[in-house]
């Protein structure tokens, strides 16, 4: 800590003397940036060592999930850890990802009647099969993924914080300052994805801010413009960049990100796709994601045809034909997203 403090109060040191000459919106946007960036950075240092220790360890991690006041999923194994990390110009992503998986059928008992519809809703919007259904009784199968996400706001020089599918069937969010993302907030993060007891959604409620932009008061003419030096203590003003959208796809160690400014993604199994699948029913070029009208869209030009199964939604198969993707999911090339799948692609639009 005592190094990153000394290299920001060099940053600053330079900003002072290069606020005459270069441009002030990016001499104020390198230094903000950087800020943020640098923390997310150690974030995901963070997680990667957590990972790399894991991997080592292979601990037999398992938790039960609430489905709000109507059961519990009992017995779930946590498993297949991805760290991820996506830079681009105007946006970074760290975060890591993770499975939970039924290793038999879950039983959830003593369920009212009046709360059984509600609650199989409920499942099958989490990704669960439901495969016995009986008076006061419900048994489910398959596996949902997890998740722990930070971004970039460089808007307002803050860094947003996600927990996915882990405290319950909605997404946390919060909204962290740089520096309010201590030691002891990753420790209570690290305990998290152990299933140690943990106050990180406590905390991060804590910290979370959504503070508006201040604005400094004018002590001289209202002309008179306020500096670099001057701003470096207030947020960024909101409409550095613009909002977009974003499609990550997660296979295996490999994510890919579709924007809706780029030209999209390959999936197959050549070598020269933006995703390899190595799977027998995968075509060589099997299927195509683009952004289009304002929704990102499966494409499939295979022999066998795609497999999608949004969360909360039936599967899906397509053939020749386009099928838009809205929330999180999986794709299977070929084959159907069954639990025994070991090439399913986990999407998740933004």
């Amino acid at each position: 800590m005592k190094l990153l403090d000394e290299l920001k109060k060099q940053a600053k040191e330079v900003l002072k003397q290069e606020d005459q000459i270069a441009p002030r919106s990016e001499s104020l946007e390198v230094f903000l940036h950087t800020e943020v960036e640098n923390k997310l950075r150690q974030i995901h240092h963070y997680l990667a060592s957590i990972i790399e220790q894991l991997r080592i360890i292979r601990p037999d991690v398992r938790t039960s999930r609430l489905i709000f006041d109507h059961g519990k999923i009992n017995n779930l194994v946590q498993h297949n850890y991805r760290v991820f990390s996506e830079t681009t110009y105007e946006q970074l992503v760290v975060g890591i990802t993770f499975i939970l998986e039924c290793d038999q059928r879950c039983d959830i008992s003593k369920v009212d009647a009046s709360d059984m519809n509600n609650l199989i809703n409920k499942l099958q919007h989490l990704g669960m099969d439901i495969v016995l259904q009986s008076k006061g009784r419900i048994e489910v199968e398959g596996k949902f993924p997890a998740s722990l996400v930070f971004s970039a706001n460089y808007h307002q020089h803050h860094i947003k914080f996600s927990i996915n599918n882990i405290e319950s069937v909605d997404s946390l969010n919060f909204e962290l300052k740089p520096e309010s993302i201590t030691e002891d907030f990753l420790c209570e993060v690290g305990k998290m994805l152990l299933r140690r007891e943990n106050r990180l959604v406590e905390l991060a409620k804590e910290l979370s801010t959504r503070e508006k932009p201040q604005t400094p008061d004018k002590t001289e003419s209202e002309d008179t413009e306020p500096t670099l030096t001057e701003l470096m203590d207030f947020p960024l003003i909101h409409g550095l960049f613009n909002e977009r959208h974003q499609l990550y796809l997660t296979y295996r160690e490999n994510i890919q990100e579709v924007s809706s400014r780029n030209s999209g993604v390959v999936l197959g199994r050549s070598s020269s796709c933006d995703m390899v699948i190595p799977s027998d029913f995968a075509s060589r070029a099997h299927a195509r994601i683009v952004f289009r009208k304002g929704k990102f869209v499966v494409t499939d030009h295979s022999t066998n045809g795609t497999f999608i199964k949004p969360q909360g939604n039936k599967e899906v198969y397509i053939h020749g034909e386009d099928y838009p993707l809205t929330g999180s999911g999986f794709i299977s090339l070929g084959e159907s997203t069954t639990v025994d799948n070991e090439y399913l692609i986990y999407f998740s639009c933004h």
